[in-house]
């Protein structure tokens, strides 16, 4: 599967044994796997061209219904994008779609290749964000229920339910990742307009943003990593002979995040992490270390998932980032608290006691597992085995 999922050129060079791994393969095992992953279109297609005669009619026959199923969500939700997209730029708003079916028909070649998440995300200004929701709000959408973090906005992004229940989510961004202000801004100023009213950021700009994504995921799973091997393959020979050292100069919040997502990528995928960023050095030793938890089969819990992103997110915080970091995860906001468990506005002893407890179950729940993985990855190790291909 790894294999599966790299560049093109990392594919090409394993064509002959990725032909007889599949042969020796438990398939329905590995069709398990991909569409836990939500890849079986994708590596499904690719297993397809690679060596059509060990693949078995079960895989196969998945795997064309998994794309034939993503091709017939994606007219709804590119219709609905640009639907979106075209109704905040005529509100005067800058946005720019993230992931889904448009990225997939971009990179992949197929809008069915890449599973579609249940939700359409969008990116718009901190300063636009109201207004965003408002606009949004006459399309169909009700107005988000979660309470604001600083500065009257989310942590991180707006979900909005629909009024009719056919329709997907809309989750409005007005960051990228939780380090950052500047960099989503400037994605939006810097934005190309593609063919069609959407639009893509420039070539670094976007493979920033995606592995930006991938470090917020706490390098989870292999679908991101994906995404970004076939951006390589469309869009590498753009990028120039700097990289992402420009971004990473001008954003240095945003170092250590985007080292560790080249270093994870560079093993499982083939990105190759010192074309893009300089990586050695005791400047990235915590990025390494980040880089060795990456749990690239996706093995565990959704309690498993929130530890590995929040260790992730702790050895990667930016310089004076430790107390924006116990906000985020430990000693939430009192209006947060209040709104996640039901609480009165003023009900002050409630909520303190809440925040008391939920500092308890984070302890809890997320220390023991932090000690464990980073006893686990002492002296090198990966903590979820090796990543070569």
């Amino acid at each position: 599967m790894l294999r599966m999922v790299g560049t093109a050129a990392r594919r090409a060079a394993s064509r002959e044994l990725i032909a007889g791994l599949l042969e020796r393969s438990d398939q329905d095992t590995l069709r398990a796997m991909l569409e836990r992953q939500r890849l079986l279109a994708l590596v499904g297609r690719r297993l397809e061209d690679a060596a059509p005669a060990a693949l078995d009619e079960g895989l196969r026959t998945a795997a064309e219904a998994a794309m034939t199923a993503g091709r017939r969500r994606s007219v709804l939700y590119e219709e609905l994008t640009l639907r979106l997209v075209t109704a905040l730029h005529e509100a005067g708003i800058r946005v720019l779609p993230l992931k889904g079916s448009l990225l997939s028909r971009r990179l992949h070649g197929d809008p069915g290749a890449r599973s579609i998440s249940a939700d359409i995300d969008l990116l718009v200004s901190a300063g636009s964000l109201r207004a965003a929701v408002e606009t949004i709000g006459e399309v169909g959408y009700a107005a988000p229920t979660g309470a604001a973090w600083a500065d009257g906005l989310p942590l991180f992004e707006h979900g909005l339910a629909p009024r009719r229940p056919w329709l997907p989510r809309v989750d409005l961004h007005w960051r990228v990742h939780w380090y950052e202000r500047r960099f989503s801004e400037r994605l939006l100023e810097r934005k190309l307009v593609d063919e069609g009213p959407a639009a893509r950021p420039a070539p670094a700009d976007e493979l920033a943003m995606l592995l930006l994504m991938y470090a917020r995921d706490g390098f989870w799973g292999l679908r991101l990593p994906a995404d970004i091997a076939a951006w390589w393959d469309r869009y590498g020979d753009e990028l120039g002979p700097d990289g992402l050292r420009s971004i990473a100069r001008e954003h240095p919040e945003l170092r250590p995040a985007l080292a560790g997502a080249a270093m994870v990528c560079e093993r499982v995928v083939g990105l190759p992490a010192e074309r893009l960023l300089d990586v050695g050095g005791r400047a990235h030793r915590r990025s390494r270390l980040a880089a060795r938890l990456a749990n690239w089969g996706a093995d565990g819990q959704q309690s498993q998932y929130s530890a590995n992103v929040k260790l992730v997110d702790w050895l990667l915080v930016p310089r004076g980032g430790r107390l924006a970091f116990a906000r985020r995860h430990v000693l939430l906001p009192r209006n947060v608290i209040a709104n996640m468990y039901g609480l009165p506005e003023d009900a002050y002893a409630r909520q303190s006691f809440r925040q008391l407890w939920h500092s308890a179950i984070f302890t809890r729940h997320a220390v023991g597992p932090w000690s464990q993985a980073l006893w686990r990855t002492r002296f090198g190790r990966d903590l979820y085995g090796a990543l070569q291909a």
